[in-house]
C-alpha cells in the first residue's frame, strides 16, 4: 500500500509541475506518461481496485480534459491569482477577488441562462396554458421563451455569502416580464454548525421546489408542483435557520419563517381576487405571527455502499390562507432521490437516478372552513448511458376535492419520455413527449399529445446545485 501511494503522488507531482513549465510543448508527454502510470498500477494493484478506484478514475478524467482543451487554457490556481482583473474578467466568470482578514474572498460570479422551447399538442391553445400550469412550462404552439436568468454568486465577507437571480420571460401573448426570483444571504461560520439565510428565497420544501428551470430535468414542472405551489413555486421574503446535526450520517434539519401573501405564495395568503376552488380570495393583512407562513424540512443522506446514495426527507407548511377571515393551509411532503454510479465513470456516465415526491394539502376553506384535500405525486427515472447522453420517464398524478371543471382539482395523469443531449456543459437539447389524461378537458375521454423541443445555453459559470 506504501508503494501505491508513492506511484499515486508521483503521478499527481508530475501531471501539475512538469505541464506547468511548458504546456504547449508537454501536454502530449504528460498524456502519454499518465496513461502508462494508469495502466502500470491497474496491472500491480488489482486487488485494491475498489478501494483506489477514484483515484484512478479522476486520472483518466485528466486525461480527457487535457485532450479536449487547448493547452494554453490550463493555468494553475496559483497562476490565476496573479491574472490581472482585465484579463479574469474575458476569460473567467470570476471577476474580482480581495483579501480579507488573510482570505481571499472572490466578490462575484456572473452567468446568464437562456431557455426556449418549440413544440405543439393535440389540445387546442386555449387548453395547452392549463396543461402546462407552470410559469415557465411551454405555453403554445410553435415557440417558449421558457426563461432568461441572471445570476450572481459572490461572497460578502469571510462571513456571509450572496446569491441574486433575476429573470425575463416573454409570455405566450409576446409580453415581457422581469422580476427579482431570488435575492439572499446566507452566512458561513455561525457556531454550532448553523446556517441562517435571510432574504427572498425558494421555500426548501421537497426537493424540485428550489430548482431553478435549467435545472429541471424534463422540460416542465410536475403537476402537483402547480398545484400546491403555483406557476412560480413557493418563493418569498424570511429567513430560515439550518442545522447540521452531529448524526454519523448527513442529517440537516431546516426551520423558516416567510411572507405567506402574493402570487408566489399560491395556497396561502396569495393575491385579493384571485380564485381559488370557486371562491374569490380576500384582502387579508397580516395581524401577528400567526398569519405568516412556517416550513420545516428534515433531509437525510446515506451512503448504501461505494455506488449508491440514498436522500430522504420530509416537509411541511403552515400558513394563512385569504378565503376567510381565519382560516389556515397545511401541506406535507416526503421526497426520495437515489442514484446509482459506477466508480470507474466516464465524468459522471453512466448513471442512474430515481427521484420522487409525494404531497398532500390541508386547505380549509370559507368562513365555514370546509376542508378541502388534495394530493399527488411524480416519480421519474433517468439513466445516463452514455457520456452526455441521458433518458428518462416520468409519471405524474393529482387529484383533489373540487369540480371536474376546475384545471386546479380535477384528476390528472402524466406520462413523460425523454431524451437528453449536452454538446458540453454549457448547453443542451431535450426531446420530451406528454401524454395528458385530464377530467377538465376530456369531455369525450380523448387524450392529449404533447412534443417539445427545448434547447439551453449558458454564459458563465452558474452556482452548483446540491445533490
Amino acid at each position: 500500500m506504501k508503494k501505491f501511494l508513492i506511484c499515486l503522488m508521483t503521478i499527481l507531482f508530475f501531471s501539475s509541475s512538469v505541464y506547468a513549465q511548458n504546456p504547449d510543448q508537454n501536454k502530449d508527454e504528460e498524456i502519454k506518461q499518465l496513461k502508462q502510470e494508469i495502466n502500470q498500477l491497474r496491472d500491480q494493484f488489482k486487488g485494491m481496485q475498489s478501494f483506489y478506484g477514484q483515484t484512478i478514475n479522476n486520472l483518466q478524467t485528466r486525461i480527457e480534459q487535457l485532450e479536449d482543451t487547448p493547452a494554453t487554457q490550463h493555468i494553475t490556481s496559483i497562476e490565476k491569482e496573479d491574472v490581472s482583473k482585465e484579463t479574469q474578467s474575458s476569460q473567467s466568470p470570476l471577476l474580482y477577488s480581495k483579501q480579507i482578514g488573510g482570505s481571499t474572498v472572490k466578490l462575484i460570479n456572473i452567468s446568464f441562462d437562456s431557455l426556449f422551447t418549440m413544440g405543439g399538442s393535440t389540445a387546442r391553445e386555449s387548453e395547452i396554458d392549463k396543461l402546462q400550469g407552470g410559469a415557465h412550462d411551454p405555453k403554445k404552439r410553435g415557440f417558449t421563451t421558457q426563461n432568461l436568468e441572471l445570476s450572481l454568486l459572490g461572497a460578502v465577507d469571510p462571513y456571509l455569502n450572496s446569491e441574486v437571480h433575476l429573470i425575463y420571460q416573454i409570455n405566450k401573448d409576446g409580453e415581457s416580464k422581469l422580476e427579482v426570483e431570488e435575492a439572499f444571504l446566507t452566512t458561513q461560520s455561525l457556531p454550532y454548525d448553523l446556517q441562517l439565510k435571510a432574504g427572498t428565497y425558494f421555500t426548501e420544501f421537497g426537493r424540485l421546489n428550489t430548482q431553478h428551470p435549467h435545472s429541471w430535468t424534463f422540460v416542465d414542472q410536475p403537476i402537483i408542483n402547480t398545484r400546491m405551489f403555483g406557476g412560480d413555486g413557493l418563493r418569498g421574503p424570511g429567513a430560515r435557520l439550518s442545522w447540521l446535526t452531529p448524526l454519523p450520517w448527513y442529517s440537516e434539519v431546516f426551520g423558516g419563517i416567510q411572507n405567506a401573501n402574493g402570487e408566489t405564495a399560491f395556497s396561502f395568503l396569495n393575491a385579493a381576487g384571485e380564485d381559488f376552488a370557486e371562491l374569490t380570495l380576500i384582502d387579508r393583512d397580516v395581524r401577528s405571527l400567526e398569519d405568516m407562513l412556517y416550513s420545516t424540512r428534515w433531509l437525510n443522506s446515506f451512503d448504501l455502499n461505494d455506488e449508491i446514495t440514498l436522500n430522504v426527507g420530509t416537509s411541511a407548511l403552515l400558513g394563512a390562507n385569504a378565503s376567510g377571515t381565519d382560516t389556515q393551509t397545511q401541506i406535507y411532503g416526503t421526497d426520495m432521490y437515489m442514484k446509482w454510479q459506477p466508480l470507474f465513470n466516464n465524468q459522471g456516465y453512466p448513471f442512474v437516478s430515481w427521484q420522487t415526491e409525494v404531497m398532500k394539502r390541508d386547505y380549509e376553506a370559507g368562513e365555514d372552513k370546509d376542508n378541502l384535500d388534495d394530493w399527488g405525486l411524480y416519480s421519474q427515472l433517468l439513466w445516463g448511458f452514455k457520456k452526455n447522453w441521458t433518458a428518462g420517464l416520468r409519471y405524474d398524478f393529482a387529484d383533489g376535492d373540487g369540480p371536474s371543471t376546475d384545471h386546479l382539482r380535477d384528476q390528472r395523469t402524466r406520462i413523460s419520455p425523454k431524451l437528453t443531449w449536452r454538446p458540453t456543459e454549457f448547453s443542451k437539447i431535450r426531446l420530451q413527449y406528454n401524454y395528458d389524461k385530464a377530467e377538465h378537458i376530456n369531455d369525450n375521454n380523448d387524450d392529449e399529445h404533447s412534443i417539445w423541443l427545448q434547447y439551453e445555453f449558458m454564459l458563465g459559470a452558474h452556482p452548483k446545485h446540491k445533490f
